[in-house]
Order: C-alpha cells, then structure tokens, then sequence
C-alpha cells in the first residue's frame, strides 16, 4: 500500500490486506523481515532518525508504532485513532515527535505527541 526508504538502502513497505509492514533490501529486493500490524495498514513514516515506524491501520482504527531494529520491528504502541486512518505525517523538533494523522470518516487529524528523551536521561 505504501513505501518509504532509509538512508541504509532499506524499503518499508506496508501490505494492506496481509496486515503486515516489512524490510527489503533495495538493493536486491530480498526481504529481511516483517512483522503484524492491526488491520489494513495503510500509509506508513519514518522518524528523522529512521528508528521509529508509524502505520496507519485503516479497518484496525489504529497507530501502530515500531521501533526498527537491525533484525526486526518492536511495537511500541498501538494507539486507538478511529475514523479510518488513512495519512500520516510528522513532525520534529529536539523536545518531541508528534504524528499528525487524519482519518477517512470524520475528515479529522489526530496529534499523537511523544516527548523525546534527553541525552543524559
């Protein structure tokens, strides 16, 4: 349904009807790994870091956010947004993240903030 790439050559991709997103090698189109999301996955983005993955779940009414590690995802959250999300973009700033999705139904957009960690935190 939806693609993005990090600066590493790798492909994420979100797969609607399998409720899954994954990992591709750009490269050589080999996939390294996927993982479930909440139902039709829908667009996806990356942080600024490329170490976060944010899915909108269309029929899962959802946020699902990731964490990328160099083997696999680990869910952080799922996050209930319903009206059938269906875009997501974000913003950053050195004090936080924040994930604007608007949902299909309502003609809405949901703020999803999260405060980022200092370094010596």
């Amino acid at each position: 349904r939806h693609i993005v790439m990090d600066d590493k050559n790798h492909l994420f991709v979100s797969y609607n009807s399998r409720a899954k997103v994954g990992c591709i090698d750009a490269a050589t189109g080999t996939p390294l790994f996927s993982t479930t999301t909440k139902a039709q996955p829908r667009t996806i983005a990356l942080s600024k870091n490329k170490k976060f993955l944010f899915v909108t779940c269309y029929e899962g009414n959802s946020l699902d956010v990731f964490n990328i590690q160099d083997t696999g995802f680990v869910k952080l959250y799922s996050l209930s947004c319903k009206g059938k999300p269906v875009g997501v973009d974000l913003f950053e700033n050195n004090d936080k993240l924040e994930a604007w999705v608007c949902n299909y139904v309502g003609g809405d957009i949901k703020i999803f903030t999260f405060k980022k960690k200092k370094a010596n935190q």
